[in-house]
């Protein structure tokens, strides 16, 4: 889709149109010579229609090419904001979570143990693990509907509570 911006009448922003109208844009924007390009995904066919005539009253806009998606490549060009990925994440939760990545915490074998990025932090192991724990456990409650997206048919079974 190409839209160029009339700035002046421009009222709402497209991405808040794109999403008040049922739709996801797939980044990234694309600016060339005055024009804005998006990808858009519409997951129901009448939602296309009520988009274009929603950006059309502030801006030109046309179809540069249109296709149909399977599930599975729908999917795959699912993006994930970082808002909803670190959402709830503090930043000593993230600070946390970015040594132990860097110091080679997760590799197989770990590289590092607690106890020494904490020392190098200046905090103690506990303080340290506590921090680590909750910020695993937030990052990954907001991908658990991707990885059941991504599973297909086999998430649909409940999953076992510990």
């Amino acid at each position: 889709m190409v839209h160029k911006h009339d700035y002046s009448a421009m009222k709402e922003n497209v991405n808040s149109t794109i999403e008040a109208n049922s739709c996801l844009e797939i980044q990234p924007t694309v600016y060339r010579d005055g024009f804005e390009w998006y990808r858009v995904l519409a997951f129901r066919q009448l939602d296309l229609p009520k988009l274009f005539r929603a950006l059309s009253k502030n801006a030109n806009v046309s179809v540069a090419s249109r296709k149909v998606l399977s599930d599975d490549s729908t999917r795959d060009t699912m993006a994930i904001s970082t808002g909803s990925i670190f959402a709830g994440v503090t930043a000593r939760q993230l600070r946390a979570l970015r040594s132990a990545i860097a110091s080679g915490y997760f590799d197989s074998p770990g590289l590092v143990r607690t106890s020494d990025i904490a020392n190098r932090l200046g905090v103690p192991r506990t303080t340290f693990e506590t921090h680590l724990r909750k910020a695993e456990g937030k990052v990954l409650r907001s991908l658990l509907p991707y990885l059941e997206m991504k599973i297909g048919s086999e998430s649909r079974r409940p999953i076992e509570q510990a």
